[in-house]
């Protein structure tokens, strides 16, 4: 594996293989690497002939300062994980080759949806992730970006960003892989007490019950039952959890509609946030 730290090596890297006809997944992340970020990998080496990864904990993401201090770093350890999945190159910028001095970040127009569920919980969230793919995407240059459903706000965000900056890059959007006990994998998983995370499989339970129940009962019925399940569950509490058009977030005007529907729930667990979804 090719470890770059520097833009432009990145760049001259990527022009070399592109001009031999060489197709570039990139696979975005903050390091704490997972099964879940491996599994973007595997996808990205089945479908391209390079793998790029990124390392980069992005500051303008956070409007939490705490919760970027407490971000976990293992890069050591996410750089053995990468080498034996058999990544290509791996980018590994500091803030300053990201952000120069006096970088001034750009505020796109996302029509509402950066403002919405986590964008209304976590202000400036959605805008830090646009600034930095934006920055990444014009130093790459991907055929294929991949993504985890997890994040299913962020995803819908990133397709609009692409339509935003006419770039040709196809965004892939990889299903979510879970530990043993249900729960979706996440780097700040490990925040979690020993006690917490052996019982945190209760709300892809939960919401595969609110699933069910859409069947039998109306969908408000639903989600307020699955709420008060949630509110079984000591030191959690439902940040939000809807059913929604899968295409841009907006709540259905009567019902809902398969095929078309996703789940999306956020629960504050002791001192963690769980995010997960299922579609219909």
């Amino acid at each position: 594996m090719l470890l770059i730290k520097g833009s432009n090596e990145v760049k001259k890297a990527i022009s070399f293989l592109k001009n031999s006809r060489k197709t570039i997944g990139f696979v975005p992340t903050m390091g704490a690497l997972h099964n879940g970020h491996i599994s973007l990998i595997k996808q990205s080496k089945a479908e391209t002939d390079i793998t790029l990864c990124s390392i980069f904990i992005n500051p303008l993401q956070f409007n939490n300062e705490i919760d970027l201090n407490t971000y976990p770093i293992k890069i050591e350890n996410d750089i053995e994980m990468l080498i034996n999945e058999g990544v290509d190159l791996l980018f590994l910028p500091d803030k300053s080759e990201i952000y120069p001095e006096n970088y001034k970040p750009i505020d796109f127009s996302f029509d509402g949806l950066d403002l919405i569920y986590e964008g209304k919980l976590r202000p400036g969230h959605f805008m830090g992730v646009a600034n930095v793919l934006k920055i990444f995407f014009e130093i790459i240059e991907p055929n294929y970006a991949y993504f985890g459903q997890k994040d299913y706000q962020q995803t819908l965000i990133v397709r609009k960003l692409i339509e935003l900056l006419k770039i040709p890059i196809d965004i892939k959007v990889c299903e979510i892989v879970r530990e043993e006990t249900g729960l979706a994998m996440s780097s700040r998983n490990v925040r979690l007490n020993e006690t917490n995370r052996s019982n945190s499989g209760f709300l892809f339970k939960i919401l595969n019950e609110l699933k069910e129940d859409l069947n039998n009962i109306s969908v408000e019925e639903a989600i307020e039952l699955a709420k008060s399940k949630v509110a079984l569950n000591a030191e959690a509490s439902c940040e939000y959890l809807d059913v929604l058009n899968r295409d841009n977030l907006e709540k259905w005007e009567e019902g809902y509609i398969k095929n078309q529907s996703i789940i999306l729930s956020a629960v504050k667990y002791g001192n963690v946030r769980l995010l997960d979804n299922i579609l219909i």
